[in-house]
């Protein structure tokens, strides 16, 4: 889904995925690919952690409205 997006730029190495925003940065780490059970249904889960420590607070909120109109929307 991430190559499906147009309006994030970024670079991936494994499970490290840096987003680069006006010469800032975050970074996102993605965990081990599982699943959650509902009822007797099983929804695919991947954890994932941001860390925004060399990204103002300005920035971090136009990527964060950005990445949750193009990742969440498809159920997350």
């Amino acid at each position: 889904m991430l190559e499906n997006q147009n309006k994030l730029v970024y670079k991936r190495d494994e499970n490290l995925i840096i987003f680069t925003v006006a010469d800032q940065q975050a970074r996102l780490s993605l965990g081990h690919e599982g699943t959650h059970k509902v009822s007797s249904t099983r929804l695919p889960m991947l954890p994932v952690s941001f860390d925004f420590s060399t990204m103002d607070d300005e920035k971090q909120a136009q990527f964060m409205d950005v990445f949750l109109l193009k990742f969440l929307r498809g159920g997350g």
